[in-house]
């Protein structure tokens, strides 16, 4: 009970946290820049997060590209 919990309000920093890194953010580039250098970070957290919890490696054809 307690992690979900503590993943409950790390999700809610993080959600809330990013509006106001995009409204700051809007003012120094482009929006189309903002949102790929967001998605970009996203997914490389993701892939992180993901291998960490289930304990498997990046297959091999995907971290080459293939």
């Amino acid at each position: 009970m307690k992690q979900k919990n503590i993943l409950g309000l790390t999700f809610s920093f993080l959600w809330s946290t990013s509006a106001i890194a995009m409204k700051i953010g809007i003012l120094s580039v482009e929006p189309l820049v903002l949102a790929v250098i967001r998605f970009l970070l996203a997914g490389v957290i993701m892939i992180l997060i993901s291998n960490w919890l289930l304990k498997e490696k990046i297959p091999k054809g995907i971290a080459k590209g293939i």
